[in-house]
């Protein structure tokens, strides 16, 4: 595999999880702040995947001097941030879940709705597929305009 190729796709994954942690830690706020914890991790994690791949693909495309990689950066970037929305994704569903089981407000016998943690990362999949499929629309025009 090409040494450039593995440098740029660890700083993107490096990147991704450091945006990714500073847009979730802002959306916990007020994105849907009293859904139960597998609900509000999916939607805070969707949004901020979402944001920095847009956000980071810009930067790439208005750049210059990018080197020349076998795999084009609108694919490569979020590809490479795949591994940093899951362990965001886990890192919020954790601490809402504990915040929510520690809360004294919610009377007894009340269950977590929406617990389930698969239900989350399909949320999140979708989230990641509609990110993949502008990217890969966006190499498609570039190649059928013979950018690359």
């Amino acid at each position: 595999m090409d040494k450039d190729l593995l440098q740029i796709s660890a700083l993107f994954a490096g990147a991704a999880l450091l945006l990714m942690l500073l847009a979730t830690l802002a959306f916990s706020y007020f994105i849907v702040p009293q859904a139960a914890p597998t609900k509000r991790a999916s939607w805070i994690t969707g949004l901020a995947y979402l944001l920095s791949v847009v956000g980071v693909t810009i930067a790439i495309d208005t750049a210059e001097g990018s080197p020349k990689l076998s795999i084009p950066a609108d694919i490569l970037f979020p590809v490479a941030a795949l591994p940093a929305a899951l362990f965001v994704f886990l890192h919020w569903r954790w601490a809402f879940r504990r915040a929510w089981i520690d809360d004294d407000k919610i009377p007894e016998g009340v269950e977590i709705n929406d617990d389930d943690w698969r239900t989350g990362l399909l949320r999140l999949a979708i989230v990641v597929l509609v990110a993949l499929g502008l990217a890969m629309a966006r190499f498609l025009r570039y190649e059928a305009r013979g950018l690359f």
